[in-house]
């Protein structure tokens, strides 16, 4: 039996302020990848290509030049690039130092009706994928543009469409489901309560998000489960050192605040705020994403392959490498050598590249994974 591990980085600079946007971005991407190069794990960068696109846009050549140059040698010393897409860029407006756009925005379906979220959704990723390929096929020829996040995790509302999109651009996985989690912010909307209760399974246009197709996406969410209350104590310490005193980045800083000049934040009003808190602890939900304590993650992992008795299932963990601390660092070593001591050859290690290979040629092998998954 093989659990598979993704480890992935979404690769993305604050959408608000950036003192820097190498320092921010590029800079700590390559500390994680030197420390991805000392565990021996290749790591996925979901790249947010549009926040690339109107940098050029805008004539930050620099900061455009300095990403594609790492993304090149990324893919060159084995690791993985994908498609991460923020659609607010689209309608961002440079002011000073900083951008503004409008929360409407933050989504690919919001205010927009199915057929417009079909045809802007897969206009970009087209776009997208074309992008990547492009830049990247010249240091890999076998190099393709296969796997999607969605900003955010926003695969809702539309998901219908958006799903339909990606198939209809050629992309064989999506990994934007968290299992369980629930969000609602002033410029987000997740509710994966529902998702199916399977490792993996595909998404199609007709099934949406709350039931397993029998072809369309391949689905290898970012980790989640419900932890022991041990685990959870730990996790609530760990965010409350968070917020009494955040730690420094290693590197660049900025933020993603506010929004059309006013004072939305990621966390709605207080009231949503605490409600969403309260739930999370209820639930004790957590997920695989840095900064959350080794244990936690460790718990997590174990939780996830203790429900999902099967073979060859695929899971990611997550981290930004914006605002990457010494903390997170050590945290991602820490999980990693423990996950290996208890684990050992039970988790194997892989991108999302590879994994989308052995859906391929063709989908008769790709049915035989999914009832392998159920």
């Amino acid at each position: 039996m093989s659990h598979h591990l993704l480890y992935s980085l979404d690769y993305e600079v604050y959408w608000t302020r950036n003192d820097d946007e190498v320092e921010v971005l590029v800079r700590p991407t390559d500390h994680l990848l030197a420390v991805a190069r000392d565990l021996g794990v290749p790591v996925t960068l979901f790249v947010d290509v549009m926040s690339l696109w109107r940098y050029a846009e805008v004539g930050e050549a620099r900061f455009v030049q300095a990403v594609e140059r790492q993304l090149r040698e990324a893919v060159a010393s084995g690791h993985d690039v994908q498609v991460h897409l923020h659609p607010h860029w689209m309608t961002a407006e440079r002011r000073g130092a900083e951008w503004r756009f409008a929360a409407s925005e933050f989504l690919l379906g919001a205010g927009r009706s199915e057929s417009e979220t079909y045809e802007v959704s897969r206009r970009l990723l087209e776009r997208a994928r074309q992008y990547l390929q492009d830049l990247l096929q010249p240091v890999d020829s076998r190099y393709e543009a296969v796997a999607f996040r969605a900003g955010g995790y926003g695969l809702q509302p539309g998901a219908r469409a958006i799903i339909r999109a990606l198939v209809d651009a050629g992309y064989a996985i999506d990994s934007s489901v968290v299992p369980g989690m629930y969000l609602r912010t002033g410029r987000n909307q997740v509710d994966y309560r529902r998702a199916p209760d399977a490792a993996n399974y595909f998404l199609d246009g007709e099934s949406g998000l709350d039931a397993a197709a029998r072809d369309g996406v391949f689905e290898v969410p970012v980790g989640a489960a419900r932890i022991g209350v041990a685990a959870m104590a730990r996790r609530i310490g760990r965010y409350g050192r968070f917020r009494l005193a955040p730690p420094a980045p290693l590197y660049g800083r900025g933020h993603s605040r506010d929004l059309d000049g006013g004072a939305v934040s990621d966390g709605g009003t207080w009231r949503q705020s605490i409600a969403r808190k309260g739930r999370v602890l209820a639930d004790r939900f957590a997920a695989l994403r840095l900064p959350e304590d080794p244990e936690v993650l460790l718990a997590v992992t174990r939780a996830w392959m203790a429900r999902h008795q099967v073979s060859d299932t695929y899971c990611s963990l997550l981290v930004h490498p914006k605002g990457l601390t010494g903390q997170m660092v050590d945290d991602l070593r820490t999980y990693h050598r423990r996950l290996l001591d208890i684990c050992g050859a039970d988790v194997a290690f892989t991108t999302f590249r590879d994994a989308a290979s052995r859906l391929q040629p063709g989908r008769a092998r790709a049915t035989e994974a999914l009832r392998a998954c159920r």
